[in-house]
């Protein structure tokens, strides 16, 4: 990912979503599938008559090791919103070496790639 992940949102009211709007969290449908816990939990806080949030982060699903640089853009929306302290240093040096290394696999990839198949057309 070249762009600073976006964070959506989903929540049990539309009171909660427009709170965390003015932090710059994307609210993406009105309908959906929240999988998992995440969903699980803010689905029985709506039948409890309790407001939540699922906040989630975007993501590319070839970083199979995690994203820490989702996981860091979400923690700086909580600093933000919440305003306490957080050293995200070695979160920032972990997200940056992942992306370095995606960067070289990929390109590795599409040189390989050039190499097994120089000029292969479909019209022959």
């Amino acid at each position: 990912m070249n762009s600073e992940p976006r964070i959506i949102i989903a929540a049990s009211s539309k009171k909660v979503l427009e709170d965390w709007k003015k932090f710059g969290v994307v609210i993406d449908k009105n309908e959906g599938l929240i999988s998992g816990a995440a969903g699980l939990l803010l689905g029985i806080a709506k039948e409890q008559g309790l407001e939540g949030a699922c906040l989630m982060g975007e993501t590319s699903s070839q970083l199979y090791l995690g994203d820490h640089g989702s996981a860091k853009a979400l923690l700086e929306l909580l600093v933000k919103k919440f305003k306490f302290k957080l050293n995200l240093a070695e979160l920032e040096k972990e997200a940056k070496n992942i992306e370095e290394a995606f960067q070289k696999l990929t390109q590795q990839l599409k040189e390989q790639t050039e190499q097994e198949s120089p000029n292969l057309s479909y019209v022959r």
